[in-house]
């Protein structure tokens, strides 16, 4: 399927105002699209993924085409800190430690972004940090922190003085007449619209299936992230230090210089919608870790999770799905939504307004057989996001 572009006065609905969302209905504002519509169930802003993450900007990945979504979002939160100085990011650079080879496999990804360094240049980050001669580290001055809840306000105020409407209401279903999708049904009445954008995350297979598209196969899982505090002040501003061989990473949290945010790197399947913590069979393994590495047992402070989507390649899932005209994915951001969300929000309004981009083909929903239709047409699911 070629769909045709959609003109700046198409009925655009987004599912989902988290980070994908919020930033795809900015990037069509920019692009002129005035007839957007971004809905949203929950009461809060940023109540799942989107608000439950370490808000670290990450540039560096294996994956080639995340690295330059990272890039190009990392490139444009560092503009827009120079020309607002309140808007939430901070370049303090990230040291990411592991095995050699890996860290230079990543190198080669995108030579002269980063630099191998030596070991015991991560005390410029984390004074206290033990490191180990033999490990190599692979340091990157224009990583940086946001602050994901911040983040998010942003985008959604950025959408709504370019004229996108926010509505509280829940998708129950997709309508879909014949081989295309019309609207949506909500707690409040049918929506009709040119096109759908799935943007719910860990909720978008289930509303995809019931209208009788073929699902993508996303994967849910739960990770817990633990606010700790040192003695003393332990990390740079605005720095992170992620070890990648443990999956732990450590990055400055709230006003008290104190305070930092780390993670079990658990990773474990979850099935509902979401991700209460169970952090206690983790607690003590969190903390021997943290003292390995830091000499000492912080005091763990406040614990909560977070569901990461992931499609099965790991990559995004961006672009019209290839069976059901109308429908528009934009999911399996798994744990680089802050680090690519302003790239991929602009991806999103590139290819609806029939713009040519280098990463269509990559993350196109495509490539999980999406042509491969179910011929039902059910359209009653009550688990959307």
């Amino acid at each position: 399927m070629s769909p045709q572009p959609l003109s700046a006065h198409s009925e655009v609905l987004i599912v989902g105002a988290g980070l994908a969302g919020a930033a795809a209905a900015a990037a069509l504002g920019r692009r002129g699209f005035r007839r957007v519509r971004l809905l949203e169930r929950e009461a809060r802003d940023g109540s799942h993924a989107s608000g439950r993450n370490a808000g670290m900007v990450r540039q560096m990945v294996s994956s080639s085409a995340l690295t330059r979504l990272s890039i190009e979002t990392a490139r444009e939160f560092a503009r827009r800190a120079r020309e607002a100085p309140a808007f939430p990011f901070r370049a303090g650079g990230s040291w990411l430690i592991g095995d050699p080879a890996r860290l230079a496999a990543l190198e080669a990804v995108t030579p002269g972004l980063g630099r191998l360094v030596d070991a015991s240049d991560v005390a410029r980050a984390c004074p206290s940090w033990r490191g180990a001669p033999a490990e190599g580290v692979l340091h990157t001055p224009d990583d940086g922190l946001v602050d994901p809840l911040p983040l998010l306000a942003h985008f959604l105020g950025e959408a709504e003085r370019l004229g996108v409407e926010r509505r509280r209401s829940e998708v129950r279903a997709l309508v879909r007449a014949g081989d295309a999708i019309r609207g949506v049904e909500t707690d409040h009445g049918r929506l009709g619209a040119d096109l759908v954008i799935l943007a719910a995350g860990a909720w978008s297979d289930g509303l995809a299936r019931e209208a009788g598209a073929r699902p993508l196969g996303l994967r849910r899982t739960r990770r817990h992230l633990a606010r700790c505090r040192a003695e003393a002040p332990l990390l740079a501003p605005g720095a992170f230090v992620w070890d990648l061989e443990r999956d732990l990473y450590l990055r400055p949290w709230g006003d008290d210089p104190r305070d930092f945010l780390a993670t079990p790197g658990d990773d474990e399947p979850v099935p509902g919608e979401d991700a209460l913590a169970d952090f206690d069979s983790r607690r003590e393994d969190l903390l021997d870790r943290l003292a390995g590495r830091l000499g000492r047992r912080p005091r763990i402070e406040e614990v909560w999770a977070g569901v990461r989507t992931f499609t099965p390649d790991g990559d995004f899932a961006i672009g019209f799905d290839p069976g059901l005209a109308g429908l528009f994915w934009a999911t399996g951001l798994g744990g680089h939504g802050v680090s690519s969300s302003w790239a991929v929000g602009r991806l999103v309004a590139d290819l609806i307004g029939g713009a040519d981009h280098p990463l269509a083909r990559a993350l196109s929903p495509a490539r999980f057989g999406g042509a491969d239709r179910r011929d039902d047409q059910s359209s009653s699911a009550s688990h959307s996001k």
